[in-house]
C-alpha cells in the first residue's frame, strides 16, 4: 500500500488510515493541489500526544478537521459555499491577504465567486455593515465596457464617508464597484476606486 506524507502531522499515511483531498492555493487557480490527511481521530491524537502537543489536543479531532481550526495556526483552509472548493484562507504569496468574503454571517465564499456575484449585482448598502465591501480588481475594470470609474478616494476613514458617495449612485439605479488601491487589514480605511455600471450600456470612447 502506497505512503504518502500526511499534510498536517508530516507522518506517513495511506488509503487505510486517511485520504487524498484536492485543495487550491487560490481562488483563482484552475489546478488544485493534491494532499493527503489522516482520518481517523484515534491516530492523529496519539500523534500529537507523541509529540508533546497533547495538552491542546481534542480527541474526536482528525488531520483532516486540523486543516480547517484558526486556533491551530495561519493558512488554514476553507470550503466555498458556493463552488464548493477547499482554498487557503489566506493568500501564501503574501501572507495576509484574505481569499474569502463572509456571506450571511455564517458562510464563506471564495474571492472568485464573489467577484461573479458582486460582478452582476454590485454592492448594497448592506454589504457595508462589515467594513467596506469590494476586492481588488487590478486593471480588469479599465479593460470593462460596462463599468465607468467614478472617483478616486484617497485616504478612507470610515465607511460612512464610502456610502455617502455611493447613495447618489444606487438612487439612480447604477450598480456599484468599489476597486481596493491599497487598504488596511480589517477592510475599514485606505484608498479604493468607486465604479458604477455604465448609463444605458454605453460602450466608452464611443
Amino acid at each position: 500500500m502506497e505512503k504518502h506524507e500526511c499534510y498536517h502531522c508530516g507522518l506517513s499515511v495511506t488509503e487505510k488510515t486517511g485520504k487524498m483531498i484536492e485543495v487550491y492555493n487560490s481562488p483563482f487557480d484552475s489546478v488544485p493541489e493534491k494532499i493527503w490527511v489522516h482520518t481517523n481521530p484515534k491516530i492523529t491524537y496519539a500523534i500529537m500526544v507523541k509529540d508533546g502537543f497533547g495538552f491542546c489536543a481534542e480527541p474526536e479531532k482528525t488531520c483532516e478537521d486540523y486543516l480547517y481550526d484558526h486556533s491551530w495556526g495561519d493558512f488554514r483552509f476553507f470550503k466555498c459555499f458556493d463552488c464548493g472548493r477547499i482554498i487557503h484562507e489566506q493568500c501564501p504569496e503574501n501572507g495576509w491577504h484574505v481569499q474569502y468574503r463572509d456571506w450571511d454571517g455564517d458562510t464563506q465564499i471564495c474571492l472568485g465567486c464573489y467577484e461573479k456575484n458582486i460582478l452582476q449585482t454590485g454592492v448594497q448598502e448592506e454589504d457595508f455593515e462589515c467594513g467596506i465591501p469590494g476586492m481588488f480588481f487590478g486593471n480588469d475594470l479599465e479593460d470593462s465596457d460596462d463599468w465607468e470609474k467614478i472617483e478616486t478616494v484617497w485616504k478612507v476613514q470610515n465607511k460612512d464617508m464610502v456610502m455617502k458617495k455611493c447613495f447618489p449612485l444606487w438612487k439612480a439605479g447604477r450598480k456599484v464597484l468599489i476597486n481596493y488601491i491599497a487598504l488596511a487589514i480589517g477592510g475599514f480605511e485606505g484608498h479604493i476606486e468607486i465604479w458604477a455600471e455604465r448609463e444605458m450600456k454605453t460602450v466608452k470612447n464611443s
